[in-house]
C-alpha cells in the first residue's frame, strides 16, 4: 500500500506549481486535476502523472460539493482566476480541509494580487541577481524554477499538516510564495547585507574567495562537469581525494599532498593562499578533466569517492544506466517522464503514468462522504 492511499486532492493550481500535486499522487494519493483552461502545453503535461483530469471545468456550487469529500484543495490565488477562494470561509465551512494557497507571491503583501512569471518571481527573490556573467545581464536558469520551489515546499507543508490533522482533527492554510521559496534557495547570499558580509556578487561557475577566484566548472572531452574542490571543513576529505589523484596522474607534485584542505577557504579569505599555488591546481584539475568524458569522470568520482558532477544533458539521462537500473525513467517515444522520485521498501511509489479523464459526477460518486477521525487509513499507517 501507498504511503498515501485513500487521500483525496483537487489540484486547481497553475500549471507551474503543478509539483505539489504530482509529489503527492506519486505518494499515492488520489489526485484529481482542474485544469485552468483547454491549453495542453508540456508544463500541463509534464506535471499530470498519476493524477486524473476532470473532464469538465465545474462550477462554484459543483466545485464546493466536491470539497465537501476533499482531504486536500491546491490552488493558485490570482486576480483573474475562475475561483476566488476565501481562506477563513473554506475552514468554516470545511474544518478538516487541508486548504494550499501556491502561487508567485503569495496571500498577502503589496505584491499578492500581481500578475507574474517564473523570470519575474526570480528576480524579484534576488536569485537572478546571482546568475551570469560578471559585469553583464543577469541569466535565468535555463529551466523554470520558482513555482516548482514554492510547490515542492507546499508538499512538504501538506505532509506535516496531515500528520497535524491526524492528532486533532483540524485542517490547515498553507500559503507558499515563489519569491519566499527561491529566496531560501540563494542559501543565504539574499541577506549578507543584513548580516555585515559583503555583497554578493556575480561569479558564473566559480566562487570569489578572499581575493581569488574558486572554479567550478571544467570542460570535458564532450561537454562539461563541476568539480568541488573541498575546501572546507566538511568537504576536506574528498579535496585530499582529489588531489591525491592529481598527484597520481602526475600533475601536481608531493606538496599539494601537504595542505590542509579543511581549512583552505578560511586562508583563502585572510590572504594566506598563493594565487600561484592555486594555479597550478586549478591547471592540474582543468587538465583532469579535459581529457575524460563525461562518463569516465562519473564512474572514477564513484570510484574514488571525489565530488566531480557530470553536466548531463536530457539525453544522457535518458540513456544512463544508473537511472535504468532504479526504473527512473518511464514512458515510451515522445512521452518520457521521470518515474519515481525515492524507491520505499514497504510503501513503494505509484509508477509515473498519464491517467484518464473523469467527469464530476464520477467523481462525486467515487468519493463518497466519510467522517474525519483518527482512524483513517493514512491515520493507522501513521501512528503505526
Amino acid at each position: 500500500m501507498t504511503v498515501l492511499a485513500g487521500l483525496r486532492v483537487l489540484d486547481l493550481a497553475d500549471p507551474e506549481m503543478g509539483l505539489t500535486g504530482q509529489t503527492l499522487a506519486d505518494l499515492g494519493a488520489d489526485v484529481v486535476l482542474v485544469p485552468q483552461s483547454a491549453r495542453s502545453d508540456w508544463v500541463t503535461r509534464a506535471y499530470a502523472r498519476n493524477k486524473r483530469t476532470l473532464r469538465d471545468t465545474p462550477g462554484t456550487n459543483a466545485l464546493l460539493t466536491l470539497l465537501r469529500n476533499t482531504d486536500v484543495l491546491i490552488e493558485s490565488p490570482r486576480p483573474d482566476g475562475a475561483w476566488r477562494f476565501d481562506a477563513a470561509e473554506l475552514a468554516q465551512r470545511f474544518p478538516g480541509l487541508i486548504h494550499v494557497s501556491v502561487s508567485w507571491f503569495g496571500r498577502t503583501g503589496p505584491k499578492s494580487g500581481y500578475a507574474a512569471t517564473d523570470l519575474i518571481a526570480t528576480a524579484a527573490s534576488g536569485y537572478l541577481f546571482l546568475t551570469g556573467v560578471p559585469g553583464a545581464a543577469p541569466l535565468r536558469i535555463s529551466a523554470p524554477q520558482a513555482g516548482i520551489h514554492a510547490a515542492a515546499d507546499a508538499a512538504v507543508a501538506v505532509l506535516i499538516a496531515l500528520r497535524a490533522r491526524d492528532v486533532d482533527g483540524r485542517g490547515q492554510h498553507i500559503d507558499a510564495s515563489a519569491q519566499d521559496s527561491l529566496t531560501l534557495a540563494t542559501l543565504g547570499r539574499s541577506i549578507d547585507a543584513a548580516v555585515g558580509q559583503p555583497r554578493a556578487e556575480r561569479s558564473s561557475g566559480k566562487a570569489i574567495i578572499g581575493a581569488l577566484e574558486v572554479r567550478y566548472i571544467y570542460p570535458t572531452r564532450d561537454g562539461f562537469a563541476l568539480v568541488q574542490p573541498g575546501i572546507l571543513p566538511p568537504l576536506a576529505a574528498f579535496g585530499k581525494r582529489l588531489c591525491a589523484w592529481l598527484i597520481e596522474e602526475g600533475l601536481l607534485d608531493e606538496s599539494f599532498a601537504q595542505w590542509d584542505w579543511g581549512t583552505t577557504a578560511f586562508r583563502m579569505m585572510a590572504g594566506q593562499v598563493e594565487a600561484a599555488s592555486w594555479a597550478r591546481f586549478e591547471q592540474a584539475t582543468a587538465t583532469l578533466i579535459a581529457a575524460r568524458t563525461k562518463q569516465a569522470l562519473m564512474d572514477e568520482s564513484v570510484r574514488r569517492k571525489v565530488l566531480i558532477a557530470p553536466l548531463f544533458t536530457v539525453g544522457d539521462l535518458l540513456s544512463s544506466a544508473q537511472f535504468a537500473a532504479r526504473r527512473f525513467v518511464g514512458g515510451e517515444g515522445v512521452d518520457r517522464y521521470p518515474g519515481p522520485f525515492a524507491q520505499f521498501s514497504k510503501s513503494p511509489l505509484q509508477p509515473s503514468r498519464l491517467t484518464a479523464s473523469v467527469s464530476a459526477q464520477q467523481l462525486e460518486n467515487a468519493w463518497p462522504a466519510r467522517a474525519l477521525n483518527l482512524r483513517s487509513p493514512v491515520a493507522r499507517r501513521w501512528r503505526a
